[in-house]
Protein backbone atom coordinates (compact mmCIF):
# COMPACT_ATOMS: atom_id res chain seq x y z
CA UNK A 1 0.00 0.00 0.00
CA UNK A 2 0.74 3.47 -0.92
CA UNK A 3 1.18 6.63 1.75
CA UNK A 4 1.44 10.22 0.17
CA UNK A 5 2.49 13.37 0.95
CA UNK A 6 0.06 15.98 0.31
CA UNK A 7 1.02 19.49 -0.46
CA UNK A 8 4.78 18.78 1.84
CA UNK A 9 2.59 18.87 4.27
CA UNK A 10 0.97 15.38 5.96
CA UNK A 11 1.21 12.15 4.76
CA UNK A 12 -2.28 10.52 3.65
CA UNK A 13 -3.40 7.15 2.96
CA UNK A 14 -2.99 6.80 -1.21
CA UNK A 15 -3.72 3.24 -2.37
CA UNK A 16 -3.58 -0.47 -2.56
CA UNK A 17 -1.33 -1.54 -5.15
CA UNK A 18 -2.33 -5.72 -5.11
CA UNK A 19 1.34 -7.69 -4.99
CA UNK A 20 0.92 -11.07 -3.21
CA UNK A 21 -0.93 -13.89 -2.16
CA UNK A 22 0.90 -13.62 1.60
CA UNK A 23 2.39 -11.69 3.88
CA UNK A 24 4.95 -9.01 2.38
CA UNK A 25 7.69 -9.49 4.65
CA UNK A 26 9.61 -6.76 3.01
CA UNK A 27 9.91 -3.45 0.51
CA UNK A 28 12.75 -1.89 -1.23
CA UNK A 29 12.41 1.25 -3.47
CA UNK A 30 15.71 1.26 -6.47
CA UNK A 31 16.96 4.95 -7.74
CA UNK A 32 14.56 4.35 -10.67
CA UNK A 33 11.89 4.78 -9.03
CA UNK A 34 10.50 1.21 -8.94
CA UNK A 35 9.39 -1.20 -5.43
CA UNK A 36 10.95 -4.19 -4.80
CA UNK A 37 8.93 -6.50 -2.91
CA UNK A 38 9.36 -10.04 -1.18
CA UNK A 39 7.03 -12.34 0.66
CA UNK A 40 5.78 -15.41 2.07
CA UNK A 41 4.18 -16.52 -0.99
CA UNK A 42 7.58 -17.39 -2.19
CA UNK A 43 7.80 -14.22 -4.69
CA UNK A 44 9.90 -11.28 -5.42
CA UNK A 45 8.29 -8.76 -7.37
CA UNK A 46 9.35 -5.78 -9.22
CA UNK A 47 6.55 -2.61 -9.90
CA UNK A 48 7.45 0.17 -11.79
CA UNK A 49 4.40 3.25 -11.74
CA UNK A 50 2.59 3.98 -14.35
CA UNK A 51 -0.66 6.24 -15.12
CA UNK A 52 -0.62 7.16 -11.52
CA UNK A 53 -0.56 3.82 -10.27
CA UNK A 54 1.94 1.00 -9.94
CA UNK A 55 1.99 -2.33 -12.13
CA UNK A 56 4.13 -5.42 -11.98
CA UNK A 57 7.25 -5.82 -14.33
CA UNK A 58 8.76 -8.83 -13.19
CA UNK A 59 8.00 -12.02 -10.82
CA UNK A 60 10.64 -14.36 -9.34
CA UNK A 61 9.61 -17.59 -8.05
CA UNK A 62 11.56 -19.19 -5.75
CA UNK A 63 10.39 -22.66 -5.26
CA UNK A 64 7.77 -24.67 -2.84
CA UNK A 65 8.30 -23.24 0.77
CA UNK A 66 11.10 -21.28 0.41
CA UNK A 67 9.39 -17.49 1.35
CA UNK A 68 11.42 -14.78 0.72
CA UNK A 69 11.41 -12.53 4.07
CA UNK A 70 13.80 -10.32 2.98
CA UNK A 71 15.09 -8.21 -0.13
CA UNK A 72 17.88 -5.81 -1.46
CA UNK A 73 19.02 -4.06 -4.62
CA UNK A 74 22.14 -2.79 -6.16
CA UNK A 75 23.06 -0.76 -9.03
CA UNK A 76 26.46 -2.06 -10.31
CA UNK A 77 28.10 -0.82 -13.09
CA UNK A 78 29.28 -3.67 -14.90
CA UNK A 79 26.04 -6.15 -14.42
CA UNK A 80 22.89 -3.85 -14.55
CA UNK A 81 20.58 -3.79 -11.34
CA UNK A 82 20.81 -6.93 -8.95
CA UNK A 83 18.02 -8.47 -6.81
CA UNK A 84 19.16 -10.25 -3.37
CA UNK A 85 16.46 -12.34 -1.71
CA UNK A 86 16.70 -14.03 1.52
CA UNK A 87 15.20 -17.21 2.20
CA UNK A 88 13.46 -19.16 5.12
CA UNK A 89 15.92 -22.06 4.32
CA UNK A 90 18.80 -19.64 4.87
CA UNK A 91 19.73 -18.94 1.12
CA UNK A 92 20.45 -16.13 -0.78
CA UNK A 93 19.66 -15.95 -4.05
CA UNK A 94 21.10 -13.32 -6.93
CA UNK A 95 19.40 -11.97 -9.61
CA UNK A 96 20.93 -10.46 -12.38
CA UNK A 97 18.74 -7.99 -14.88
CA UNK A 98 19.58 -10.18 -18.00
CA UNK A 99 18.07 -13.95 -15.97
CA UNK A 100 15.19 -14.62 -14.83
CA UNK A 101 16.86 -17.62 -12.82
CA UNK A 102 19.07 -16.91 -9.59
CA UNK A 103 22.79 -16.04 -11.08
CA UNK A 104 23.77 -17.58 -7.87
CA UNK A 105 22.89 -19.09 -4.33
CA UNK A 106 24.70 -18.17 -1.05
CA UNK A 107 24.81 -20.96 1.37
CA UNK A 108 26.51 -19.55 3.79
CA UNK A 109 23.82 -19.20 6.74
CA UNK A 110 21.77 -22.25 8.30
CA UNK A 111 18.79 -20.67 9.21
CA UNK A 112 16.00 -17.88 7.66
CA UNK A 113 17.80 -14.61 6.17
CA UNK A 114 15.43 -12.31 8.13
CA UNK A 115 17.75 -9.09 6.74
CA UNK A 116 19.38 -7.86 3.93
CA UNK A 117 21.10 -4.67 3.26
CA UNK A 118 23.33 -3.32 0.72
CA UNK A 119 26.16 -0.66 1.22
CA UNK A 120 26.47 1.16 -1.84
CA UNK A 121 29.25 3.13 -1.07
CA UNK A 122 31.53 0.36 -0.50
CA UNK A 123 30.08 -2.43 -2.78
CA UNK A 124 29.13 -4.73 0.21
CA UNK A 125 25.99 -7.04 1.39
CA UNK A 126 25.42 -7.37 4.58
CA UNK A 127 23.03 -9.97 5.87
CA UNK A 128 21.42 -11.33 9.32
CA UNK A 129 19.90 -14.54 10.15
CA UNK A 130 17.85 -16.98 12.66
CA UNK A 131 21.25 -18.45 13.01
CA UNK A 132 22.50 -15.72 15.12
CA UNK A 133 24.70 -14.35 12.75
CA UNK A 134 25.35 -11.83 10.15
CA UNK A 135 27.77 -12.12 7.52
CA UNK A 136 29.39 -9.33 5.11
CA UNK A 137 29.35 -10.40 1.19
CA UNK A 138 31.44 -8.52 -1.58
CA UNK A 139 28.98 -8.15 -4.24
CA UNK A 140 31.36 -7.46 -7.13
CA UNK A 141 32.98 -10.74 -6.05
CA UNK A 142 29.65 -13.05 -5.41
CA UNK A 143 28.57 -12.11 -9.09
CA UNK A 144 31.94 -12.63 -10.64
CA UNK A 145 33.30 -14.91 -9.27
CA UNK A 146 33.68 -18.41 -8.00
CA UNK A 147 36.42 -17.39 -4.92
CA UNK A 148 35.30 -15.01 -2.59
CA UNK A 149 35.92 -14.78 1.11
CA UNK A 150 33.01 -13.54 3.38
CA UNK A 151 33.25 -12.38 6.89
CA UNK A 152 30.47 -13.39 9.17
CA UNK A 153 30.10 -11.68 12.31
CA UNK A 154 29.53 -14.00 15.51
CA UNK A 155 28.67 -12.59 18.80
CA UNK A 156 24.51 -12.36 19.28
CA UNK A 157 22.80 -15.15 21.20
CA UNK A 158 19.28 -15.11 19.31
CA UNK A 159 18.78 -14.15 16.08
CA UNK A 160 19.95 -11.18 13.80
CA UNK A 161 16.98 -8.84 13.15
CA UNK A 162 18.50 -6.07 11.47
CA UNK A 163 21.92 -4.90 10.00
CA UNK A 164 23.33 -1.95 8.18
CA UNK A 165 26.65 0.09 7.29
CA UNK A 166 27.88 3.29 8.72
CA UNK A 167 28.46 5.89 5.89
CA UNK A 168 32.18 7.39 5.84
CA UNK A 169 33.12 4.38 7.40
CA UNK A 170 34.12 1.53 5.31
CA UNK A 171 34.25 -1.68 7.36
CA UNK A 172 31.64 -0.50 10.23
CA UNK A 173 28.93 -2.48 11.01
CA UNK A 174 25.80 -2.02 13.14
CA UNK A 175 23.61 -5.38 14.20
CA UNK A 176 20.92 -5.70 15.88
CA UNK A 177 19.37 -9.03 17.81
CA UNK A 178 16.52 -10.66 19.52
CA UNK A 179 18.92 -11.02 22.42
CA UNK A 180 17.71 -7.02 22.83
CA UNK A 181 21.35 -6.20 22.28
CA UNK A 182 22.62 -3.96 19.24
CA UNK A 183 26.55 -4.84 18.24
CA UNK A 184 29.33 -2.33 16.66
CA UNK A 185 31.62 -4.05 14.50
CA UNK A 186 34.87 -3.57 12.77
CA UNK A 187 34.82 -6.23 10.08
CA UNK A 188 34.01 -9.23 12.10
CA UNK A 189 35.43 -8.09 15.45
CA UNK A 190 32.92 -6.73 17.97
CA UNK A 191 34.05 -3.38 19.43
CA UNK A 192 31.00 -2.60 21.53
CA UNK A 193 27.56 -3.36 22.50
CA UNK A 194 24.53 -1.56 23.15
CA UNK A 195 22.38 -2.02 25.83
CA UNK A 196 19.06 -0.60 26.81
CA UNK A 197 16.07 -2.48 24.66
CA UNK A 198 13.70 -4.85 26.68
CA UNK A 199 12.69 -6.70 23.89
CA UNK A 200 13.58 -7.77 20.67
CA UNK A 201 15.78 -5.69 17.97
CA UNK A 202 13.94 -4.93 14.85
CA UNK A 203 15.38 -2.33 12.63
CA UNK A 204 18.18 0.03 12.54
CA UNK A 205 18.17 3.66 10.78
CA UNK A 206 21.93 5.25 10.77
CA UNK A 207 21.58 9.16 10.59
CA UNK A 208 25.41 9.70 10.34
CA UNK A 209 28.65 8.04 10.89
CA UNK A 210 28.46 9.62 14.64
CA UNK A 211 24.35 8.24 15.46
CA UNK A 212 22.07 6.10 15.19
CA UNK A 213 18.49 5.27 15.55
CA UNK A 214 17.12 1.50 16.78
CA UNK A 215 13.57 0.63 16.88
CA UNK A 216 12.28 -2.81 19.06
CA UNK A 217 8.96 -5.02 19.86
CA UNK A 218 9.43 -2.99 23.14
CA UNK A 219 7.83 -0.10 21.84
CA UNK A 220 10.42 2.47 21.53
CA UNK A 221 12.91 4.17 19.10
CA UNK A 222 16.61 4.91 20.46
CA UNK A 223 18.46 7.93 19.44
CA UNK A 224 22.53 6.57 20.08
CA UNK A 225 26.17 7.47 19.89
CA UNK A 226 28.01 5.18 17.80
CA UNK A 227 31.41 5.76 19.20
CA UNK A 228 30.46 6.39 22.97
CA UNK A 229 27.66 3.83 23.64
CA UNK A 230 25.44 6.13 25.29
CA UNK A 231 21.96 6.17 24.39
CA UNK A 232 20.88 9.59 24.05
CA UNK A 233 17.04 10.09 23.80
CA UNK A 234 13.93 7.24 24.06
CA UNK A 235 11.02 8.31 22.25
CA UNK A 236 7.32 5.53 22.97
CA UNK A 237 5.65 5.28 20.01
CA UNK A 238 2.35 6.61 20.09
CA UNK A 239 0.49 3.17 18.75
CA UNK A 240 1.52 1.88 21.71
CA UNK A 241 2.61 -1.62 19.27
CA UNK A 242 5.73 -3.36 17.73
CA UNK A 243 7.68 -1.82 15.25
CA UNK A 244 9.08 -3.44 13.09
CA UNK A 245 11.10 -1.04 11.03
CA UNK A 246 12.32 2.52 10.31
CA UNK A 247 12.93 4.09 7.19
CA UNK A 248 14.93 7.79 7.29
CA UNK A 249 14.94 10.30 4.20
CA UNK A 250 16.21 13.94 3.43
CA UNK A 251 13.20 15.50 1.79
CA UNK A 252 14.31 19.01 0.36
CA UNK A 253 16.65 19.19 2.83
CA UNK A 254 13.97 17.85 5.75
CA UNK A 255 14.84 15.00 7.51
CA UNK A 256 12.03 12.52 8.58
CA UNK A 257 12.01 9.15 9.94
CA UNK A 258 9.14 6.71 9.37
CA UNK A 259 8.52 3.61 11.33
CA UNK A 260 5.83 0.76 10.81
CA UNK A 261 4.55 -1.96 12.90
CA UNK A 262 1.70 -4.18 14.61
CA UNK A 263 -2.07 -2.49 15.17
CA UNK A 264 -1.60 -1.29 11.03
CA UNK A 265 0.23 1.97 12.09
CA UNK A 266 2.57 3.95 10.56
CA UNK A 267 4.66 6.71 12.82
CA UNK A 268 6.08 9.77 11.37
CA UNK A 269 8.62 12.10 12.94
CA UNK A 270 11.20 15.48 12.31
CA UNK A 271 14.38 14.58 12.42
CA UNK A 272 16.85 17.27 14.09
CA UNK A 273 20.56 17.92 12.87
CA UNK A 274 21.74 16.32 16.23
CA UNK A 275 18.83 13.14 15.61
CA UNK A 276 16.51 13.89 18.46
CA UNK A 277 12.82 13.52 16.97
CA UNK A 278 9.59 15.44 17.20
CA UNK A 279 6.74 13.53 16.73
CA UNK A 280 4.37 14.36 13.46
CA UNK A 281 1.86 11.67 12.12
CA UNK A 282 0.22 8.71 13.19
CA UNK A 283 -1.49 7.09 10.66
CA UNK A 284 -3.65 3.80 11.05
CA UNK A 285 -3.60 1.71 7.77
CA UNK A 286 -6.31 -0.89 6.70
CA UNK A 287 -4.01 -3.70 7.70
CA UNK A 288 -2.88 -5.50 11.20
CA UNK A 289 0.62 -5.79 10.50
CA UNK A 290 2.86 -3.59 8.99
CA UNK A 291 6.41 -5.05 8.35
CA UNK A 292 8.40 -3.07 5.74
CA UNK A 293 8.61 0.18 4.81
CA UNK A 294 10.32 2.53 2.69
CA UNK A 295 10.62 6.02 0.96
CA UNK A 296 9.82 6.17 -2.44
CA UNK A 297 11.55 8.39 -4.83
CA UNK A 298 8.57 11.03 -5.60
CA UNK A 299 8.45 11.20 -1.63
CA UNK A 300 5.85 8.83 -1.27
CA UNK A 301 6.09 6.08 1.66
CA UNK A 302 5.22 2.08 0.61
CA UNK A 303 4.39 -0.72 3.69
CA UNK A 304 4.14 -3.86 3.34
CA UNK A 305 1.60 -6.12 5.23
CA UNK A 306 0.50 -9.07 6.28
CA UNK A 307 -3.21 -8.99 3.88
CA UNK A 308 -0.64 -9.44 0.96
CA UNK A 309 -0.29 -5.61 -0.06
Amino acid sequence: MEIREESGKKYEFSGIIAAHCSDVKCIVATDLGQIISSSRDECVKVFSERNNGYVEDISFANGERLAVNAVTFYLCPKYGWLIFAGRKDGSIAVYRSDNDKPTRILHEHKMNVCTLHVDAENGKLMSGSWDNNAIIWPIHEIVSSSDFNALCLVGHRLSVWAVASIPERSDFYLTGSADLTIKFWKGDNEINTFSGHEDVVRSLAVLSKHRFLSAANDFTIRLWDIDSGACLQRYSSLSGEYIYSLAHANISGHNLLANSGEGGFLEIWDVSDDGSLTHKQLIRTPAQSLWSLTFLKNNDIAVGADDGN
